[in-house]
């Protein structure tokens, strides 16, 4: 937590320690490692963990506690990441030797291995030009190491770094794939209603992912899917 003093790596240790422990008095253990690995794949995805050693650390620990098969799949996990991390460096000493290649933008792809991870829904989003370029790109590359693999795009889980260029100054907005998506539509629209901006990216009201919902404070709005919206700023 912030502003917590940060434990050594030893006081990790004997936390993880206890931590594994505590295992033999939870009686539904598949259970417990389905939900594990939905909190590591957050952590790894989204660059939330401290220190893979001490990812590698807990799962040599509940390996030896419960066993070989209850772990693999996070241990897949952990290995595909780096592997992941390794064919990120093959991808950009390519587009550093094929300058044809440029996406136009810095990408980063992270290839996971389908059968270890969480399963995630996957929509056919129409993407801006720009992130299509990108799509095209990696392919072109991919294709270069392999030639009987299909990448399935999971725009859920991406992110994007935007510049808005606003009166009277620059901003970065760190957003989702959506969000992106969304918002660079505005380039070639001053005013865009809900409906419209859902069909021009092939979306459904289901296919939107929401935020978590408090249930101390539950809001339910009702979306007029046809008020047209656009972008005001003052600084």
């Amino acid at each position: 937590k912030g502003g917590s003093e940060k434990l050594s790596d030893e006081a990790i240790e004997e936390t993880l320690e206890k931590v594994v422990k505590w295992l033999d008095y939870i009686s539904d253990k598949d259970l417990f490692a389905e939900f594990y690995k939905k909190k590591l794949a957050r952590r790894l995805l989204f660059d939330k963990s401290a220190n893979d050693d001490h990812e590698r650390s807990i799962l040599t620990k509940l390996k030896q506690q419960c066993g070989g098969q209850f772990t693999s799949k996070m241990e897949g996990m952990v290995t595909d990441l780096t592997l992941a991390r390794e064919n990120q460096t093959s991808f950009e000493e390519y587009l550093n030797s094929n300058t044809h290649a440029s996406p136009g933008i810095d990408l980063t792809v992270t290839v996971l291995t389908t059968g270890f991870w969480p399963s995630y829904k996957s929509f056919d989003l129409n993407l801006p030009a720009e992130m299509v370029r990108c799509v095209e790109v990696f392919k072109e590359f991919y294709q270069t190491k392999t030639k009987h693999r299909k990448l399935t795009w999971i725009y859920l889980l991406g992110t994007c770094n935007i510049i808005g260029k606003f009166e009277p100054k620059t901003i970065e907005l760190i957003v989702t794939t959506y969000q992106a998506s969304a918002l660079l539509l505005f380039n070639a629209s001053d005013r865009l209603s809900y409906s419209e901006i859902m069909a021009q990216l092939n979306l459904t009201d289901d296919d939107i992912p929401l935020p978590p919902v408090d249930e101390k404070k539950k809001v339910v709005e009702d979306v007029d899917k046809d008020r047209r919206h656009a972008f005001l700023f003052d600084f």
